[in-house]
């Protein structure tokens, strides 16, 4: 059973709770009170019990009753504390004393909460489920940063899914933080994440909406919920103050050896409609691949797919044995509507060809058995072929060579995202034209 929107998503058929309490009719009245609203209940008749049990499997919640003949709750609840196991398990204790002494001593020894009895069964739930996901998002919360972890960022775009509001979704890392970290060592690593986790605080504060989620995923990969009109803002504040900050702790002089950058992938559901949070990670991990490509900081952000672009109407043939180049070109360009086929040599990217005419052909210079200047040669002195416009790409800025060959265009790897595109739709108009 999965609860309203309003609970922010406590999933009840995955909680365990655990009913101590030496009435037997008692016992039997809480634990149907529990399972009807969906969750595990095991029963303890007394403190020797609950500690056994507690012990045997996870508990996700117990549920007390102070007065026991063997154990009184107190005790339970002093040696749970004590126990590694069972340390931040949410406690509710159960008594028909309504004294405050009672309760200020429950509250010393740990316990979260104190129902007096009789008690409001929907009352009741209500204090279970709030202990349940306070428990959980404390859990997830990061221990470094301190800031809400993958459960409460999960709660967050559900609910944001769920709603008929406009989101942006900025999903922000660190590049070359493992050689940062390698070399000045994971004390200087954690401060570098630290300095992140203030500046996204800073900027989302100040640029962003009252509401708006920074979150800790974890390692240096943050996440910020925000609203489309505030994006831009704060991806560009945040690259601004994020390298202002960091700089002091590189050795002096250093700093331009081991550049710290920031990657953002902005998602948004301006132009497409999510799902669920699975949906938002593929796009996100689309647009962080774009971004990792840019030298230096940089951020992605979703567009709509333009009427001009032909969507499902032009097949472009990627020839490169760089599979992270293939793979970031095939996820841009057929998120945008394009046919994609990647081959990584020139025999593949002949008989490819002889399948399917491309109307455009993606050509990397240094390819296994013959040069991509032969091919963009061959292609270009060959009737049927000669019209197919070239982009070749090279790690080594080779433009004129590439240019003589017959290439149409040349872009030096780590090329611009949005120049590539660009420049494909530039070629694919001029081979419509043609």
């Amino acid at each position: 059973m999965t609860m309203g929107l309003g609970d922010r998503r406590v999933k009840t058929d995955e909680k365990r709770i655990m009913v101590v309490e030496d009435n037997r009719l008692a016992a039997t009245f809480l634990g149907d009170i529990l399972e009807q609203a969906g969750y595990h209940v095991s029963k303890a008749a007394s403190g020797l019990e609950a500690l056994r049990l507690a012990q045997q499997g996870h508990i996700d919640l117990v549920l007390l009753d102070i007065m026991m003949p063997d154990m009184n709750g107190y005790e339970v609840v002093r040696q749970l504390r004590n126990d590694t196991r069972t340390n931040n398990t949410p406690i509710i204790l159960l008594s028909s004393h309504q004294g405050t002494a009672e309760k200020v001593k429950g509250f010393e020894l740990g316990a979260d909460d104190y129902v007096t009895k009789p008690f409001v069964p929907a009352e009741l739930l209500a204090r279970v489920m709030a202990h349940l996901r306070r428990s959980r998002l404390t859990l997830s919360s990061s221990p470094l940063t301190g800031l809400p972890g993958n459960a409460s960022i999960e709660d967050e775009l559900m609910e944001r899914v769920s709603s008929d509001q406009l989101f942006t979704v900025l999903y922000v890392d660190i590049d070359n933080f493992k050689a940062f970290n390698d070399t000045y060592g994971f004390l200087q690593g954690d401060q570098m994440i630290r300095l992140l986790a203030e500046t996204l605080q800073k900027v989302t504060s100040q640029y962003g909406n009252k509401g708006d989620l920074v979150g800790h995923i974890g390692g240096d990969d943050f996440v910020v919920v925000t609203t489309p009109e505030h994006a831009d803002a704060v991806c560009q504040n945040a690259i601004a103050h994020f390298s202002a900050v960091s700089r002091p702790l590189y050795e002096a002089g250093c700093e331009d050896l081991l550049p710290v950058t920031l990657s953002i992938a902005a998602v948004s559901n301006e132009y497409r409609d999510f799902a669920d949070h699975w949906e938002i990670g593929a796009e996100a991990a689309t647009l962080k691949q774009q971004a990792k490509c840019v030298h230096g900081n940089a951020y992605v952000k979703s567009e709509p797919m333009l009427e001009h672009e032909h969507r499902g109407e032009k097949h472009i043939l990627v020839v490169d044995d760089d599979r992270l180049v293939s793979a970031l070109l095939q996820a841009n360009f057929e998120q945008r509507g394009y046919n994609i086929v990647l081959v990584s040599s020139v025999l593949a990217a002949v008989h490819s060809m002889r399948i399917q005419k491309p109307d455009l052909i993606i050509l990397d210079v240094v390819l296994p058995g013959t040069s991509g200047f032969a091919f963009c040669r061959r292609l270009k002195a060959t009737q049927g072929t000669e019209r197919i416009p070239v982009l070749m790409i090279s790690s080594e800025d080779v433009s004129e060579k590439a240019l003589e060959a017959g290439a149409n265009a040349f872009l030096t790897k780590p090329f611009d995202i949005v120049q590539m595109q660009a420049l494909v739709l530039q070629l694919l108009s001029l081979d419509h034209l043609e």
